[in-house]
């Protein structure tokens, strides 16, 4: 499956939080928490392999390149998930 990610690895506020939250939710059994270098966003799903043809990828991958730089920061606040 094709997908894009976007990575918190340059984000240690974000990684703080989401340890602080890990942690009041480690303990159910079947509760498989990630380790947070893996946390991840993943906002756009492409397709399965078999359905896209390597020239559509790499369309894909050059309007990648440009249109993130077409595009103003969002700003985010990342805070408290609950008291």
């Amino acid at each position: 499956m094709y997908q894009w990610h976007l990575a918190f690895d340059d984000q240690p506020k974000m990684l703080k939080l989401a340890s602080v939250a890990q942690s009041r939710l480690a303990g159910p059994d079947g509760l498989h928490l990630i380790e947070p270098r893996l946390l991840h966003l993943t906002p756009f799903i492409v397709g399965f392999v078999d359905e896209i043809s390597a020239e559509t990828i790499r369309r894909l991958i050059g309007e990648a390149e440009v249109r993130p730089s077409r595009v103003a920061p969002i700003p985010v606040t990342i805070g408290r998930l609950s008291p």
